[in-house]
C-alpha cells in the first residue's frame, strides 16, 4: 500500500521524485485519487530522468494506462532534451514511443509520445516512417506535434 506521506516527501523535492519513478506511477495506476494527485504533482516538478530510469518509463509506455503513458513520454522527453546522443537507447525508446499510437489511449497520451519524439536529436527512419504515416490520421494538435518532430530531427 502507497503511503500519502512517501508522495508528499517527492512532491516536497524532485530529487526525492526523480528516485523514486517506481512509487509514482505504482500511485498513478492505483485507484486512490489523492494518491494518483500527488504523483502527477510530484511528476510535474520532476526534471530529466537518470538513464537507469528508462527501463521503468519504457515499461510504462508499453505496458501502462494513459495517465502512466503520458507520464513516462514526459519524462523521456525531458531525458532526450537534456542527454547527449545514445543510439542504442534512443532506438529502443523510439520505438516504445511508436507503438503509443498503435494503443487505445487517451489522445493526450498520444500528443506527449509525439512530443517526446521531438525532443530526440535523431529520428530513427523507422521512427519518421510511422510518424509520416500517423499524419494522415491524427488530430490537428498530434498532426503538429509531429510535424515538429519530424523537422526537429531533419536528417
Amino acid at each position: 500500500m502507497i503511503k500519502p506521506d512517501e508522495l508528499e516527501r517527492c512532491v516536497q523535492d524532485p530529487d526525492i521524485a526523480i528516485s523514486n519513478i517506481t512509487l509514482l506511477f505504482t500511485a498513478l495506476g492505483g485507484d486512490d485519487e489523492s494518491c494518483q494527485d500527488l504523483a502527477n504533482t510530484a511528476l510535474e516538478g520532476c526534471g530529466p530522468p537518470p538513464v537507469t530510469s528508462l527501463p521503468t518509463l519504457e515499461e510504462q509506455i508499453r505496458d501502462g494506462n494513459s495517465t502512466q503513458i503520458y507520464w513516462a513520454c514526459t519524462l523521456v522527453g525531458r531525458w532526450f532534451g537534456a542527454s547527449a546522443s545514445t543510439p542504442g537507447l534512443s532506438r529502443s525508446i523510439q520505438g516504445s514511443l511508436c507503438q503509443v499510437f498503435s494503443r487505445e489511449v487517451d489522445l493526450a497520451a498520444k500528443e506527449r509520445a509525439a512530443w517526446a519524439l521531438g525532443q530526440s536529436n535523431s529520428l530513427e527512419p523507422q521512427t519518421r516512417e510511422i510518424l509520416e504515416s500517423q499524419l494522415k490520421v491524427a488530430s490537428p494538435r498530434l498532426q503538429r506535434l509531429i510535424e515538429t518532430a519530424l523537422q526537429s530531427s531533419a536528417v
